[in-house]
């Protein structure tokens, strides 16, 4: 029951609303089968190649003697293969975006978890907001940074390349 309430949000979630709209109003596309089976299966593909992609990031995690996550192996063998062209964006583009759409849902067994383990957690509170707090104003200043070099960097280009055409 989980895995079709999944596919029925997979489906609705991503699709067209307007174009969605206007076809469940159409009666004749109600028996369209073939719409519900083509969607279904690329959604179906595109997942599998993502839960592929991370089960070897987990096979990885346990091969290795690293500290690293096995969603960070899984994470850079996904990236590696986009780049090399080895997995093509569209293959997994509309699941991604999915996935990316439902991402606050994933953090609420975190945060029970956080709620539920609330003793242990209580005498770290301070030096873990310290920590929290300290590390969201460097990551902040730092990608300010980063952008606004890259903003210039690309000014500077657009200039160069202006002086060339005329």
């Amino acid at each position: 029951m989980s895995c079709f309430c999944f596919l029925c949000l997979l489906l609705f979630t991503t699709a067209d609303k307007n174009k969605l709209t206007k076809k469940i109003l159409d009666v004749k596309w109600i028996g369209s089968t073939n719409f519900w089976r083509s969607k279904l299966m690329k959604y179906l593909k595109q997942f599998l190649i993502i839960l592929i992609i991370s089960f070897i990031g987990e096979i990885l995690k346990e091969i290795l003697p690293l500290p690293i996550p096995a969603s960070i192996y899984g994470m850079v063998i996904l990236f590696v293969c986009l780049l090399t062209k080895v997995i093509k964006l569209e293959d997994v583009r509309e699941t991604g975006k999915f996935l990316i759409e439902i991402m606050p849902v994933m953090f609420i067994p975190a945060g029970v978890g956080l709620m539920s383990s609330w003793n242990v957690l209580r005498p770290l509170i301070l030096p873990v907001g310290i920590i929290t707090v300290v590390t969201v104003f460097t990551v902040m200043a730092v990608s300010g940074r980063i952008s606004q070099a890259i903003i210039r960097a690309g000014q500077k280009n657009e200039e160069s390349a202006g002086t060339i055409d005329e």
